[in-house]
C-alpha cells in the first residue's frame, strides 16, 4: 500500500515525494494484483542520504556543531516551500515506491524465518536486494526497438512510467561498453559513461538495477561528500577505475567545470527524466556549456539517450513548441513505441480519493509562543518556529508541539551553542560578549522549557490532530488489522518524516498492527 500524502506549504522538497498541492483530498493507490505479505512494515520516507560511492554512504560526523541544527537553520535556495510537483513526478514516485514494495514482497517470502523480523530493513535494503535477478536478457520487443535506434542516434525515449526504460539504458550501455573495450584494445584513450539523474532516490535505484545487469565496475555519487572527492586525483582514479558513474546531474555539472572530466572522456550521457532539460537546470547546462562546443560529428561527441514518461511539462500550453525546444536541447529526436505492444504488461495502480477537511488557518501554540520570546529573533530556530507554526493547520497542535521535543533534546545544547559562538564571531567579532552570553542563556531557558513540557497523550480528536491525520490513521488501521500489509508514505520533509513516525508510535493511537520507521 502506497499513501501519497499533502502538498504543504510548511515542507521544503525533499527525495522521493508524491504529494498534492489540491486542497481536500489524498489519494491512496495500490495496485490491483498486490498480494499480502508475511510481516508488517511502515516507511516513512525522507532525504537525508549523503554520497555514497559502491553502495557505501557517508554521513556527516555527529561532532559537527552545524549538522545538529542543519534543518534548524539551513535549508537549500532550491527546497523553496512553493515548489509544485508535476502529476508525472507524482506518477514516477508512485512506481518506484510500487516497486520497492512488490520487491520486498518477494524478498521476504523467500527469505529465512529468522531473518523476517529484523527491525533494521529500509528501502535501501529492499533495493540492494530486489536486483538479485538479471532482467538484461529478457527484453520485451518494444524495448529492443528502442534500444536499436538509440544505437544509430540520439533519442528521447518516451514510455510511461514502470514500462522499463532503465532496460533500455542497460542494454544501451552493454553495447557501448563492449565498443569501448574494442576501442581500448585498439589503443584508443579510455572513456566512460554516466547515467544522470535528477534525485537521489533513483540514483539510489538506478544504480542497484545496473550494478546487477551490467559486467562492469559501476560507481555511485549523490549529495556532498567528502574533501578529497573534490580534488583531480581523486576523479582520475574514479574514472579509471570505473567504466559507468551514476550521479546526480549536479555532480556531473561540477566535475565538469572544474575539468575533473571532459565530454571528450564520456561516451555515452543518459539522462533520467530528461523533461527537466529547460531554462538553468544542470541538465541544460551540461549540454549548453559542454555538450554543444563539440562540434557535430565529432568522435569524440558523446552519445545521448534522454528517458522520460512526458516530453513536456504538465503546465505547458504549447505542447509541439516544447517538444521541438526538448529536442533541440538535447541534440536528440523524441522516439516512442506502439503502446500496443506493451500495454498487457502494465498493472494499473487503484486510486480512491479520500477527501478530508482543513480545519481554519497555522496559529502559534501556547508552548511556540513561550520559546519565541527567548529564541525567536535567533536565526538558528528560525525554520523550526515556522515549521511548528504551519504544523498546527497541517498535522494538528500536538505534532507541532511535539516537533519541539523531538528536535531539541537536551544532549545538543552543547551543539547548539558551538554553533551560536561560530556564528557570532562570524556576524559580530566586535560585539559585547555579554550579547552571546545573553543568547546563550536563553537557548538554555528555551531547552529546559521544552523538555519539562507537560505533552498530553495524544488522541484523535481536533484538538491534538488534523483531519488529514486523523483520516491517514483511519487508513492505517483498516489495513494493518490483521497486519499483511506494506506501506510507504512520501512526505517534503524529514520533519514531517520523523513526526509521523514517532505519532504512529504513541501507545494512545493504538495502531498494534503497524510498525512505524522513516528512511534517511
Amino acid at each position: 500500500m502506497t499513501i501519497p500524502l499533502w502538498k504543504s506549504t510548511m515542507d521544503h522538497p525533499v527525495a522521493s515525494a508524491i504529494l498534492r498541492p489540491s486542497p481536500g483530498k489524498f489519494h491512496q493507490e495500490t495496485g490491483k494484483d498486490d498480494k499480502p505479505s508475511d510481516t508488517k512494515e511502515l516507511l516513512v520516507l525522507d532525504h537525508g542520504i549523503q554520497e555514497t560511492e559502491k553502495g557505501h554512504t557517508t554521513s556527516e560526523d555527529d561532532d559537527d556543531p552545524d549538522s545538529v541544527i542543519e534543518d534548524i537553520s539551513s535549508p537549500s535556495e532550491e527546497d523553496h516551500p512553493s515548489r509544485i510537483l508535476t502529476q508525472r513526478r507524482i506518477e514516477d514516485n508512485f512506481y518506484f515506491s510500487q516497486w520497492v514494495k512488490d520487491k520486498h514482497t518477494e524478498i521476504v517470502r523467500s527469505a529465512p524465518a529468522q531473518a523476517l523480523g529484523d527491525e533494521n530493513r529500509s528501502v535501501a535494503w529492499i533495493v540492494r536486494q530486489a536486483e538479485s535477478e538479471k532482467i538484461i536478457n529478457t527484453p520485451r520487443e518494444y524495448q529492443v526497438e528502442l534500444f536499436e535506434k538509440a544505437k544509430e542516434k540520439n533519442i528521447i525515449a518516451v514510455l510511461d512510467t514502470g514500462t522499463g526504460k532503465t532496460l533500455i539504458a542497460a542494454l544501451l550501455l552493454r553495447h557501448t561498453i563492449s565498443q569501448e573495450l574494442e576501442d581500448r584494445r585498439a589503443g584508443k584513450p579510455p572513456r566512460l559513461s554516466f547515467f544522470v539523474v535528477d534525485k537521489v532516490s533513483l540514483a539510489y535505484q538506478q544504480y542497484e538495477v545496473l550494478k546487477c545487469n551490467l559486467d562492469c565496475n559501476i560507481a555511485r555519487f549523490y549529495g556532498t561528500g567528502e574533501q578529497s572527492s573534490d580534488t583531480m586525483e581523486y576523479w582520475k582514479k574514479k574514472t579509471e577505475q570505473n567504466m559507468v558513474i551514476v550521479c546526480t546531474a549536479d555532480i556531473l555539472l561540477t566535475c565538469l567545470h572544474r575539468a575533473f572530466v571532459t565530454m571528450a572522456q564520456i561516451n555515452l550521457l543518459i539522462f533520467d527524466e530528461a523533461h527537466h532539460t529547460k531554462k538553468n537546470h544542470p541538465y541544460a547546462r551540461i549540454i549548453k556549456d559542454f555538450y554543444a562546443a563539440l562540434e557535430k560529428g565529432d568522435l569524440r561527441r558523446p552519445r545521448i539517450l534522454g528517458m522520460t514518461a512526458s516530453p513536456v511539462d504538465s503546465k505547458t500550453r504549447h505542447i509541439d513548441i516544447a517538444a521541438a525546444e526538448l529536442e533541440g536541447l538535447l541534440h536528440s529526436d523524441i522516439t516512442t513505441v506502439d503502446y500496443t505492444k506493451f500495454n498487457m504488461a502494465i498493472k494499473p495502480p487503484e486510486d480512491t480519493i479520500i477527501t478530508y477537511s482543513v480545519r481554519g488557518k497555522p496559529f502559534p501554540t501556547a508552548l511556540w509562543q513561550r520559546l519565541s520570546g527567548l529564541v525567536g529573533k535567533n536565526d538558528i530556530f528560525k525554520n523550526l518556529f515556522a515549521y511548528a507554526e504551519a504544523c498546527t493547520q497541517e498535522l494538528g497542535q500536538w505534532c507541532a508541539d511535539r516537533v519541539w521535543q523531538i528536535n531539541l533534546p537536551e544532549d545538543t545544547i552543547s551543539k547548539i551553542e558551538a554553533k551560536m559562538e561560530k556564528d557570532f564571531a562570524k556576524d559580530n567579532p566586535t560585539g559585547p560578549i555579554s550579547d552571546l552570553d545573553s543568547q546563550r542563556l536563553n537557548a538554555r531557558e528555551a531547552y529546559r522549557i521544552v523538555a519539562e513540557y507537560p505533552l498530553p497523550p495524544v488522541e484523535k480528536i481536533p484538538s491534538h490532530l488534523s483531519h488529514k491525520v486523523e483520516v491517514l490513521i483511519d487508513v492505517l488501521a483498516k489495513h494493518f488489522n490483521p497486519a499483511t500489509d506494506k506501506c510507504i508514505i512520501f512526505v517534503e520533509q524529514r520533519w514531517t518524516a520523523i513526526l509521523l513516525e514517532d505519532l504512529f508510535k504513541q501507545p494512545s493511537l493504538g495502531l498494534e498492527g503497524v510498525r512505524p520507521g522513516h528512511l534517511e
